[in-house]
């Protein structure tokens, strides 16, 4: 009895404490946004789609997920419950909150814009007049095809059965200028039902592009009911005439038998096993991430029927997480039925035997000799895919010899390759691969620098200033050196953490102490104005790392990740900068003895 009591007063106090925390949510909407043309004039036909990111993680903002705005072109975005509950931590500027909004309305090139969240601010989205044209689409027989939004479920593009993308991958929409460096690495998103699609009834599609593009599109229908996975090319006359009609061919049927028993074997948990039926993505980049004909399912094996497909060349991918992968492809007519039994082998290093031989030559941060540390050498096979190829001990000279190696075709995606990865005392030290032609055969290695080894010297360039930053000449100061990303989730929240230390400490700290920020991503030009939008920029040096160079150098895996070196140049620390150690260690810079 004195149990039930005591568990019906927890569920009470429970209750009452959360009914306590829904009455001090502040009544304001997570953001507000108004949809104005050129003159600013609000535009009453627009419809906004809003998800928000925090913490890393992403949530339909807007309810329904297309919401319309109201008589003065407003849309009052409520956010979900996860942001109604830390709605007070937003208004005081403690939680960032990222909204990724794509506004839209008949007759205006469509927008997707980046904001971050300001809930007592009215964000103004200002659309522009759009070329546009007609869109038919008829079944084999001539019939309409009509289509319409999945589930009102998940956000913008994914639901719906028809897309447009540009060919070289340009966007189809206007993009706002507070666009984030991680969108636009990944690139605007295609048009859709809601954005910049209009259905008119009878198969016809009212299509708006903003009036400065003049590439060649690419359409993708993908509907269970119609067709699925069907793509065509709009050249830029063809579309720019007013009116694209499009038959669609007739549907064929794919039936693909799985036989796993040689996995099972080899694997025997199969739980984490997925499996895609697509066209092969290189055809269709501009769509790929946009469309859910592209999203791997889980998959046990056994019989799978895919109905309604369009005719052409497909990619039926097998996905063993960590373990194996296999592909088989598959040539579909039109009309007809597709019939194909896969049984996929176990990745065996044997496949991979090559003629090349190569010796590796490894030494330590400072060139202190490793003669004698263990080593592994694995074979690599895409993302994830690994086999012990050899291990042993370093010879006196610090030196394997590696032979048969495989060697890579020219035209080989990088992705695609095969290569070999090296571990020295049980940590990476080394990827390569070997094409054909290439003539390597030998391979110097140093070995990334570890606390008590002498910090290896590099070069990057000062975003600031366009110049070459060397690390060596900072010699005489304590250096808090971290490799970042604009489009990495963590190294937001590090590099926000790491102003709020460097701004708390006194000038005394400040003069002992170069902050260096190192830039991994592959474009420059975005990485300053990332810092500037986010009041970073001048706190630290921020360098970028052109090639990726030092961070290899670093033996960096994973971001963000940093070093303190001492004022003679050795390296002291290095892990996760989100760790309290490393902010420890920077406390004690200053105090007697400094840092150890």
């Amino acid at each position: 009895m004195r149990t039930l009591m005591t568990l019906l007063g927890t569920v009470v106090f429970g209750g009452l404490v959360h009914a306590q925390s829904a009455l001090e949510i502040p009544d304001e909407p997570l953001a507000r946004i108004q949809v104005v043309d050129e003159q600013g004039q609000p535009i009453r036909t627009a419809k906004v789609h809003v998800s928000a990111s925090m913490n890393d993680t992403r949530y339909m903002a807007t309810a329904p997920a297309w919401q319309a705005v109201n008589a003065r072109g407003v849309c009052v975005v409520e956010g979900s419950e996860t942001h109604r509950l830390r709605l007070r931590e937003v208004l005081e500027g403690r939680l960032p909150v990222e909204l990724h909004c794509m506004v839209a309305a008949p007759g205006y090139a469509p927008l997707y814009l980046e904001h971050a969240a300001k809930p007592r601010e009215t964000i103004t989205a200002t659309l522009a007049p759009a070329r546009s044209f007609e869109l038919r689409l008829l079944t084999a027989d001539g019939e309409p095809v009509n289509l319409r939004m999945g589930e009102d479920l998940y956000q913008e593009h994914r639901s719906s059965p028809l897309l447009i993308g540009s060919v070289d991958g340009k966007p189809v929409c206007a993009v706002g200028e507070q666009q984030s460096e991680r969108s636009r690495y990944m690139g605007a998103p295609p048009l859709c039902l809601n954005f910049g699609i209009y259905p008119l009834g009878d198969g016809r599609y009212r299509v708006d592009v903003p009036q400065a593009f003049t590439g060649a599109l690419v359409l993708m229908v993908h509907s269970p009911e119609a067709i699925r996975y069907y793509m065509r090319t709009l050249e830029p006359d063809e579309w720019q005439s007013g009116t694209v009609e499009v038959r669609l061919p007739k549907p064929s049927t794919m039936v693909l038998d799985f036989d796993l028993e040689e996995w099972r074997k080899a694997y025997k948990d199969l739980s984490e096993l997925s499996l895609s039926v697509a066209p092969p993505r290189g055809a269709q980049s501009a769509l790929v991430f946009y469309s859910d004909a592209f999203v791997r399912r889980q998959f046990s094996g056994g019989l799978v029927v895919e109905r309604n497909v369009a005719p052409g060349t497909y990619q039926a991918s097998l996905y063993l997480r960590n373990k194996d992968t296999h592909q088989t492809t598959l040539q579909v007519p039109e009309g007809g039925v597709v019939r194909q039994k896969i049984a996929p082998k176990p990745f065996d290093i044997a496949d991979y035997r090559g003629k090349r031989q190569v010796r590796v030559q490894i030494q330590r941060a400072g060139g202190k000799s490793v003669a004698g540390a263990r080593y592994r050498v694995e074979l690599t096979r895409g993302y994830g895919q690994a086999r012990t190829l050899q291990e042993g001990t370093l010879d006196k000279n610090g030196a394997l010899v590696l032979r048969d190696l495989y060697e890579n075709p020219a035209d080989t995606e990088p992705s695609n390759a095969i290569g070999y990865r090296i571990f020295v005392n049980g940590k990476f030290a080394r990827y390569f691969a070997l094409t054909q032609g290439d003539g390597i055969r030998d391979l110097q290695i140093t070995l990334a620098p570890q606390p008590g080894d002498p910090a290896i010297n590099f070069t990057a360039t000062d975003l600031r200033t366009g110049k070459p930053v060397e690390l060596r000449t900072m010699r005489g100061k304590w250096v808090y050196l971290e490799f970042w990303a604009t489009w990495c989730g963590p190294c937001q929240t590090a590099m926000e953490e790491l102003k709020a230390f460097v701004e708390q400490q006194p000038d005394s700290w400040r003069k002992q102490v170069v902050v260096l920020t190192v830039s991994v991503d592959q474009d420059k030009e975005v990485v300053l104005p990332h810092l500037q939008k986010r009041g970073w920029d001048k706190f630290a040096l921020h360098a970028w790392d052109e090639g990726q160079r030092a961070a290899q150098q670093y033996g960096v895996e994973g971001i963000p990740t940093a070093f303190l070196i001492d004022p003679q140049g050795k390296v002291v620390w290095a892990g996760n900068p989100l760790t309290r150690q490393q902010e420890s260690l920077l406390r004690q810079i200053g105090n007697k003895g400094g840092a150890r």
